[in-house]
Order: structure tokens, then C-alpha cells, then sequence
């Protein structure tokens, strides 16, 4: 049986002159840790695909990461714009990952009031959508059906019941499918 895999983040830019790179995870929880192999995507020729994490260092909005492989910068910047992937076997081991073990990724959220710092009470979660960049959280309520990606920093915090959110101007029109989005 084929290998299945988790979409963790991409490498954005490149950090120093020694093969570090700032890794952005998708999911709140998605960091890479020490040890790890993950596959880089697309490929390129000069590179191998499967790289082992060698160092993380928390940094704004990602870490930095070096992989064993890539030792200086003409190596690193032929990472940046490719995403990550982790097998799901290695995923489900990540402590903290939202997309395992948080809240907004379990079936039980359905039917979750959804309030926004701004407008409210938006509605009740109907469903959760898996996205190839983001999943999102289907509310059905006051202004139809709303779609809000559920990221950081939209989705601030859920609990009991309820998930707290601060959607961006304009979202909730958009999603009527009318009005100024602005």
C-alpha cells in the first residue's frame, strides 16, 4: 500500500548563509521537529526529495528548520516555494497538531455556535471542509452559508461549544454571493 501524506507548510525565504530556512505550517501545531523526514514538492533535480530535519528554532510566524541535506544557501534557496509533507504516520505522533487533535478537527463540532469578535452570532458549524491549502469551517446562520478558513489568526480559540472568530471585512458578503466585498 502506497504511503499517504500530510501537507505540514511551506519553506518561504531562506535565513543566513548556512542552509536555514523559514518553515510556515498551515495548521497551528504543524511544526517539524528533530528527526523527522519529510518530503519536499515539487522535486528538482538537484536535490533529494526526502530530507531529515536537523535543527528547528521558533521564529515569527514559523520556525527556521535546517534539513541534514541542505548545507548552504544556493541549496536552501532551491527549497523555497515548496511545500512539506509528513507521512501520516508521523503526523498523528505530532503533540498539539490541530489537524489531529484539536478541536476544530473532530466530528463532534458540528452544531458549534461560531461567534465573531465584530458581527456576532454568525450561525452553527454544518460541517468542516478539507481543503488542499486550508481547511474550512461551514457556517450556516445569519447570513447564509459562510465559509471561514479556519487559520490562524481567524480562528482565535474554541471552547465549549463554541468557536470564537475574527472573520475579515467583507467575508461574510462574499459568501452570500452579493454586495460590496469591502
Amino acid at each position: 500500500m502506497a504511503q499517504r501524506y500530510r501537507l505540514m507548510g511551506t519553506i518561504e525565504r531562506t535565513h543566513g548563509t548556512k542552509g536555514e530556512m523559514l518553515f510556515v505550517p498551515l495548521r497551528h501545531g504543524a511544526e517539524l521537529r528533530e528527526g523527522l523526514r519529510v518530503a519536499l514538492v515539487p522535486p528538482t533535480l538537484e536535490d533529494d526529495r526526502f530530507q531529515t530535519v536537523a535543527s528547528t528554532t521558533p521564529a515569527a510566524g514559523g520556525s527556521y528548520v535546517r534539513f541534514r541535506g541542505v548545507g548552504d544557501m544556493g541549496a536552501a534557496e532551491r527549497c523555497v516555494g515548496r511545500s512539506v509533507l509528513l507521512s501520516e504516520a508521523d503526523a498523528e505522533g505530532l503533540a498539539g497538531a490541530r489537524f489531529h487533535s484539536g478541536p476544530l478537527e473532530r466530528e463532534d463540532v458540528r452544531g458549534w455556535a461560531v461567534e465573531d469578535a465584530k458581527l456576532g452570532h454568525l450561525g452553527c458549524v454544518a460541517r468542516l471542509e478539507e481543503g488542499a491549502v486550508q481547511d474550512l469551517i461551514v457556517v450556516e446562520g445569519t447570513f447564509g452559508e459562510v465559509l471561514i478558513p479556519a487559520v490562524e489568526p481567524i480562528v482565535r480559540d474554541a471552547d465549549a461549544g463554541t468557536i470564537f472568530v475574527d472573520c475579515p471585512p467583507g467575508l461574510t458578503e462574499l459568501s452570500k454571493g452579493g454586495g460590496d466585498p469591502t
